[in-house]
């Protein structure tokens, strides 16, 4: 197992095992959770264990705790829902990084796993959908927006245009983050406190009472290095909301409302 420098995430996780529902060269289905704004799904092992791991847009490779990672040793192959992890430039972050508030997880499903399929991120119907690539992105059983443009950066990261109490601000779409996240431009203009609620423009879909919080992050130097305010869209965005992503279109479509 290669073994890599720990990068710096904000994750939580609760164990729930549960079977997935795969159809081959169909959509494969695999139970999804929220606890504590995280999206968790099972991920099987190579000798049958399951382990619970948070679905993360923002960071990019498989990660592991270093528990996680000496409990597998050698051990590679592991599948959600059948489907191969990417096990390239895998991350190993120390246990307290994946230890919040007593919550525990043993790793994270990153873009370069997620990036390789169409994804529905269902929290109301528990369940995560990823399929193979089509000519348009479809789903059945559910009414999704109008497509809502992504940028997609390195094949990864995914950046998009919102409005951000009625304002309108560039951000990043990282469901691996438990709240909405802002930078010290976007509080100024607002006028908010370190902590609180927001409204997000997605499209033409409005998206209320969604939690926030101001944050000094150095991902903010990168994205916004001229302070004209800058917006991480996490997971809060699905709670209520099935959206889907999918890379190869640079598109996202969420609920309609």
């Amino acid at each position: 197992m290669k073994k890599v420098l720990a990068i710096a995430v904000l994750v939580t996780a609760a164990a729930s095992p549960v079977a997935a529902q795969m159809h081959e060269n169909g959509p494969t289905e695999v139970p999804l959770r929220m606890e504590q704004g995280r999206l968790l799904v099972p991920v099987q092992a190579p000798d049958g264990t399951e382990l619970e791991f948070m679905l993360s847009t923002g960071t990019p490779p498989t990660v592991f705790s270093e528990s996680t990672a000496a409990r597998l040793g050698d051990q590679t192959g592991l599948t959600i829902g059948g489907l191969p992890l990417n096990m390239e430039d895998i991350a190993i972050v120390p246990d307290d990084q994946l230890n919040v508030d007593g919550l525990v997880i043993a790793g994270i499903v990153g873009a370069m796993t997620l990036n390789e399929y169409d994804i529905l991120v269902d929290v109301p119907g528990e369940r995560l959908v990823l399929k193979p690539f089509g000519r348009s992105v479809e789903w059945d059983g559910v009414e999704l927006s109008d497509p809502i443009r992504l940028r997609v950066y390195h094949g990864v990261i995914l950046g998009l245009d919102i409005e951000f109490n009625g304002r309108e601000y560039q951000a990043m779409l990282d469901l691996g983050m438990s709240t909405m996240v802002i930078n010290e431009p976007v509080k100024t203009a607002m006028h908010l406190e370190a902590e609180g609620v927001s409204t997000l423009g997605l499209g033409g879909t409005t998206l209320s009472d969604l939690p926030v919080r101001v944050r000094d992050l150095e991902i903010f130097n990168n994205w916004d290095p001229d302070g004209a305010g800058f917006v991480i869209v996490g997971a809060p965005v699905a709670q209520n909301c099935a959206i889907s992503i999918s890379w190869v279109h640079r598109e996202m479509r969420t609920c309609v409302r």
